[in-house]
């Protein structure tokens, strides 16, 4: 028989389905149903953590990038331009290294010490 004929044959039929067809219908509807839920719980958990991630990020760049954060400390910086790119002195630059971050998400800058 090929499907056609199978289907009109089912639908022409008067008898009901099993209760053993019913059951694992209903258990397969079930299984789905709970598997998107755990995906959609998953995907709004990373959305919190990223929006956090996100948020953390952008305000220790602002307090870096409105100076609230005193100079950790100062250091010399040099470039010798042996890779051919850089063509500055063998002479330090001094610079004020600022640090702002917990160690984990730590974000550093940098400002050129000017005078003396």
């Amino acid at each position: 028989m090929d499907m056609k004929k199978k289907l009109r044959k089912k639908l022409k039929n008067n008898k009901g389905e099993t209760i053993t067809e019913v059951l694992v219908a209903l258990l397969i509807s079930v299984l789905s149903l709970t598997l998107l839920a755990g995906m959609i719980s998953a995907s709004v958990s990373m959305t919190d953590k990223s929006r956090k991630n996100i948020t953390d990020y952008y305000t220790a760049e602002n307090t870096l990038e409105l100076n609230q954060v005193k100079a950790e400390e100062t250091a010399d910086v040099s470039f010798d331009g042996s890779d051919g790119e850089v063509k500055l002195s063998n002479d330090s630059i001094k610079v004020n290294v600022y640090s702002n971050g917990d160690g984990k998400n730590e974000i550093l800058s940098y400002s050129v010490v000017t005078g003396g």
